[in-house]
Formats: C-alpha cells, structure tokens, sequence
C-alpha cells in the first residue's frame, strides 16, 4: 500500500467514527496499514464500521483482518503421509532402518531416495533397492520395536 492510500484509509477511520486524531495516532495507523493491502484494508474498515459503533483500535484491525484475509501458508516441502497418529515416515525409511540395524548382513550403503543429501559414490540402484524392499517385505515388513517415541509411548 502506498503512503496515500494508508493516509486516505486512516482519514477513513477518522471520519467514520467522528476522531480527532493526533499525529502520534495518526503515525501509528499509517505504519500499521502501510505494510496492508490497500482493498483489503478498505474491506475490513467498512466491517469494522457495520459491526462497530465505538472507534477501532488497531488490535481490532489486526484481528479482522487476520479473520477476514489469514495469511497464505507456503505449501508443504514434500507430501506428507497421515497415518493415525499424524504425518508417517516414508516406507523407505522403514527398509533403511531394518537394513542397517536389523538384518544379519548389515547395509550401509545409501538409497537412492537419499540422493542430494549424501555422498552418492556407493549409492545403491533403484533395482538393488527394490529386491532389498521385497527382502523386508518377506521378513514381515518390520518397523521398529518402538514406533512411537517413549514420551508418547501409552
């Protein structure tokens, strides 16, 4: 919002509501709608004087316009999995853990899933990965002795 239309919309408040605001109060408001939308701003003044007979003050701005236009959330990184219980690891995490702790021959080396995030000069192939897979699928598919960490643990 520029500076004229934080000034246009603060006159709006003050004219509404019959103020005579000082220039502290004015500075307040302006800063306060300057980093606004402007035609979002002018909405929730024209809510505020349906709803308010009394002067808003700028908490009161704060909240409808929280209410009325909430802020975007960037969207999530990766997809996530619900399960129960809230977002579930990945099945190849699952394959990783049995296959560096639980087997009899331990593997060490990297999935492709972990590409970008480690050094990939042993980094085992998708088809190595799948036979490894239908290794922990035939083993019974296990997880960890305790899923849950021992804060949540019933």
């Amino acid at each position: 919002m520029t500076d004229e239309e934080a000034l246009a919309i603060t006159q709006m408040i003050a004219g509404h509501w019959n103020l005579k605001m000082d220039e502290p109060t004015r500075r307040l408001w302006m800063s306060t709608l300057i980093d606004q939308d402007a035609q979002s701003s002018v909405g929730v003044v024209a809510h505020l004087a349906k709803k308010m007979h009394y002067a808003p003050k700028i908490v009161d701005f704060r909240e409808v316009m929280r209410l009325l236009h909430p802020p975007q959330e960037p969207p999530p990184l990766m997809p996530e999995i619900e399960s129960k219980r809230g977002v579930e690891a990945p099945e190849w995490v699952w394959v990783w853990s049995w296959a560096r702790f639980h087997r009899e021959e331990k593997i060490d080396r990297p999935f492709p899933q972990q590409d970008g995030h480690v050094d990939t000069t042993e980094m085992m192939t998708a088809d190595e990965y799948e036979t490894l897979r239908n290794e922990w699928l035939d083993a019974g598919s296990p997880k960890s002795k305790h899923p849950l960490p021992a804060a949540m643990r019933g």
